[in-house]
Protein backbone atom coordinates (compact mmCIF):
# COMPACT_ATOMS: atom_id res chain seq x y z
CA UNK A 1 0.00 0.00 0.00
CA UNK A 2 1.35 3.47 -1.08
CA UNK A 3 1.72 6.03 1.45
CA UNK A 4 -1.02 8.44 0.00
CA UNK A 5 -3.67 6.12 -0.69
CA UNK A 6 -6.45 5.81 2.35
CA UNK A 7 -8.38 2.75 3.30
CA UNK A 8 -11.37 2.23 1.98
CA UNK A 9 -13.91 2.90 4.91
CA UNK A 10 -11.65 5.86 5.71
CA UNK A 11 -12.32 7.27 2.52
CA UNK A 12 -15.98 6.87 2.33
CA UNK A 13 -16.36 8.63 5.89
CA UNK A 14 -14.37 11.24 4.61
CA UNK A 15 -16.68 11.72 1.48
CA UNK A 16 -19.68 11.58 3.63
CA UNK A 17 -18.43 14.32 5.94
CA UNK A 18 -17.50 16.42 2.83
CA UNK A 19 -21.14 16.20 1.54
CA UNK A 20 -22.55 17.20 4.80
CA UNK A 21 -20.46 20.24 4.98
CA UNK A 22 -21.12 21.26 1.58
CA UNK A 23 -24.90 20.75 2.13
CA UNK A 24 -24.86 22.27 5.89
CA UNK A 25 -22.87 25.76 4.08
CA UNK A 26 -25.55 25.59 1.42
CA UNK A 27 -28.52 25.75 3.63
CA UNK A 28 -26.86 28.22 5.72
CA UNK A 29 -26.50 30.20 2.68
CA UNK A 30 -30.18 30.14 1.53
CA UNK A 31 -30.90 31.09 4.89
CA UNK A 32 -28.75 33.94 4.94
CA UNK A 33 -30.27 35.04 1.26
CA UNK A 34 -33.83 34.80 2.76
CA UNK A 35 -32.98 36.93 5.35
CA UNK A 36 -30.93 39.95 2.94
CA UNK A 37 -32.79 40.07 0.42
CA UNK A 38 -35.55 42.17 1.58
CA UNK A 39 -32.79 44.24 2.90
CA UNK A 40 -31.00 44.97 -0.45
CA UNK A 41 -34.64 45.66 -2.19
CA UNK A 42 -34.83 48.31 -0.23
CA UNK A 43 -38.15 50.22 1.23
CA UNK A 44 -41.63 49.50 -0.37
CA UNK A 45 -42.48 52.20 -2.94
CA UNK A 46 -44.21 54.70 -1.68
CA UNK A 47 -46.28 56.40 -3.29
CA UNK A 48 -47.85 60.10 -2.89
CA UNK A 49 -51.72 59.92 -2.46
CA UNK A 50 -54.31 62.37 -3.08
CA UNK A 51 -56.34 62.73 0.13
CA UNK A 52 -59.66 64.27 0.97
CA UNK A 53 -60.51 67.95 0.28
CA UNK A 54 -58.14 67.69 -2.93
CA UNK A 55 -59.39 67.45 -6.63
CA UNK A 56 -57.89 64.63 -6.90
CA UNK A 57 -59.65 62.36 -4.45
CA UNK A 58 -63.16 64.82 -4.31
CA UNK A 59 -63.17 64.22 -8.02
CA UNK A 60 -62.64 60.50 -7.97
CA UNK A 61 -63.49 58.86 -4.91
CA UNK A 62 -67.04 58.32 -6.20
CA UNK A 63 -65.31 56.30 -8.45
CA UNK A 64 -64.38 53.35 -6.57
CA UNK A 65 -66.85 51.39 -4.42
CA UNK A 66 -66.33 49.06 -1.38
CA UNK A 67 -68.39 45.81 -1.58
CA UNK A 68 -69.72 44.43 0.82
CA UNK A 69 -67.83 43.24 3.98
CA UNK A 70 -67.35 39.59 4.62
CA UNK A 71 -66.43 40.35 8.38
CA UNK A 72 -65.31 37.14 10.55
CA UNK A 73 -64.41 37.60 13.96
CA UNK A 74 -61.85 34.73 15.35
CA UNK A 75 -59.07 34.31 18.64
CA UNK A 76 -55.91 33.55 18.14
CA UNK A 77 -54.09 30.86 20.51
CA UNK A 78 -52.75 33.86 22.82
CA UNK A 79 -56.46 35.04 23.62
CA UNK A 80 -56.13 38.02 21.17
CA UNK A 81 -59.07 38.39 19.27
CA UNK A 82 -58.86 39.39 15.67
CA UNK A 83 -61.38 40.61 12.60
CA UNK A 84 -60.42 39.74 9.30
CA UNK A 85 -62.60 41.62 6.13
CA UNK A 86 -62.93 39.95 2.80
CA UNK A 87 -64.78 42.15 0.04
CA UNK A 88 -64.14 43.47 -3.04
CA UNK A 89 -63.04 47.19 -4.75
CA UNK A 90 -64.14 48.51 -8.35
CA UNK A 91 -62.65 50.84 -9.89
CA UNK A 92 -66.18 52.57 -11.92
CA UNK A 93 -64.44 55.36 -13.36
CA UNK A 94 -62.63 55.83 -16.55
CA UNK A 95 -59.03 56.11 -15.10
CA UNK A 96 -56.04 53.64 -13.89
CA UNK A 97 -55.63 53.67 -10.08
CA UNK A 98 -52.01 53.56 -9.50
CA UNK A 99 -52.54 54.17 -5.44
CA UNK A 100 -55.34 52.81 -3.36
CA UNK A 101 -55.03 53.73 0.76
CA UNK A 102 -58.19 51.88 2.77
CA UNK A 103 -58.70 52.19 6.39
CA UNK A 104 -60.51 50.04 8.19
CA UNK A 105 -61.82 50.21 11.53
CA UNK A 106 -63.82 48.68 14.19
CA UNK A 107 -66.87 50.47 15.23
CA UNK A 108 -68.33 50.25 18.57
CA UNK A 109 -72.17 50.74 20.26
CA UNK A 110 -71.45 54.03 20.66
CA UNK A 111 -69.98 54.46 17.35
CA UNK A 112 -66.57 55.01 18.36
CA UNK A 113 -63.66 53.79 16.61
CA UNK A 114 -61.85 50.95 19.20
CA UNK A 115 -59.44 49.89 16.42
CA UNK A 116 -58.32 51.18 13.16
CA UNK A 117 -55.88 50.22 10.58
CA UNK A 118 -54.76 52.40 7.30
CA UNK A 119 -53.52 49.58 4.61
CA UNK A 120 -51.86 50.81 1.30
CA UNK A 121 -53.30 47.93 -1.24
CA UNK A 122 -51.63 49.17 -4.01
CA UNK A 123 -48.95 49.56 -5.22
CA UNK A 124 -48.06 47.34 -2.18
CA UNK A 125 -50.85 43.91 -3.13
CA UNK A 126 -50.60 44.90 -6.54
CA UNK A 127 -49.26 47.66 -9.47
CA UNK A 128 -53.10 49.04 -10.15
CA UNK A 129 -56.21 48.89 -11.07
CA UNK A 130 -57.81 49.35 -14.25
CA UNK A 131 -61.28 50.74 -15.35
CA UNK A 132 -64.08 48.63 -14.99
CA UNK A 133 -62.41 46.49 -12.67
CA UNK A 134 -62.59 45.01 -9.67
CA UNK A 135 -60.09 43.01 -6.71
CA UNK A 136 -60.50 40.84 -4.20
CA UNK A 137 -59.06 42.49 -0.79
CA UNK A 138 -58.84 40.64 2.71
CA UNK A 139 -57.59 43.09 5.59
CA UNK A 140 -56.93 41.81 9.05
CA UNK A 141 -57.46 44.18 12.32
CA UNK A 142 -55.53 42.90 15.64
CA UNK A 143 -55.96 42.79 18.65
CA UNK A 144 -59.39 44.29 19.23
CA UNK A 145 -61.98 44.14 21.58
CA UNK A 146 -64.13 41.36 22.62
CA UNK A 147 -66.91 40.82 19.56
CA UNK A 148 -69.60 41.79 22.85
CA UNK A 149 -68.08 45.50 22.21
CA UNK A 150 -68.42 45.33 18.49
CA UNK A 151 -71.28 47.18 16.77
CA UNK A 152 -69.73 46.67 12.95
CA UNK A 153 -66.79 47.21 11.07
CA UNK A 154 -66.38 49.67 8.60
CA UNK A 155 -63.86 50.23 5.23
CA UNK A 156 -63.68 53.18 3.20
CA UNK A 157 -61.03 54.96 0.82
CA UNK A 158 -58.32 57.58 2.12
CA UNK A 159 -56.28 57.85 -0.20
CA UNK A 160 -56.13 57.25 -4.00
CA UNK A 161 -54.02 58.02 -6.73
CA UNK A 162 -55.23 57.67 -10.25
CA UNK A 163 -52.64 57.85 -13.63
CA UNK A 164 -52.73 61.03 -15.44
Amino acid sequence: MDMFEKPDGKEEKDRSLAIMLLSAVAVLIVIGLIILVPYFRGPATRVEMATQGSPEFDSYVQYVKIGELDKRVGERMTNANYGRLRFTVENTGDKVLTGLELRSAVIGFNNEVLKQKTTMYIPNQRDSLDPNRSIRVELSLEPIPDESQIMDFKVEVVGLKVEQ
